[in-house]
């Protein structure tokens, strides 16, 4: 298990949303500030399943600024 911060200006409640909504990825993003993902992987979780997440992390990170960082 690890925690990863993300960009400044990133909304992670909307990350988080997104990456569901889209992917059927669940990563809930952590603190009152929502600007920590948990990420676990276990041992039965194989490689394509850690580079699908990569992948849909990259895709959703372009979009998932808040307004007020624009």
């Amino acid at each position: 298990m690890a925690s990863v911060r993300l960009p400044p200006g990133c909304d992670g409640a909307e990350l988080e949303r997104r990456l569901w909504a889209e992917h059927r990825i669940e990563i809930p993003a952590m603190r009152p500030e929502k600007d920590l993902l948990r990420i676990s992987v276990a041992t039965y979780t194989r490689r394509e399943g850690v580079e699908r997440l990569l992948d849909a992390l990259r895709r959703a990170l372009r979009t998932s600024r808040s307004p007020a960082s624009d």
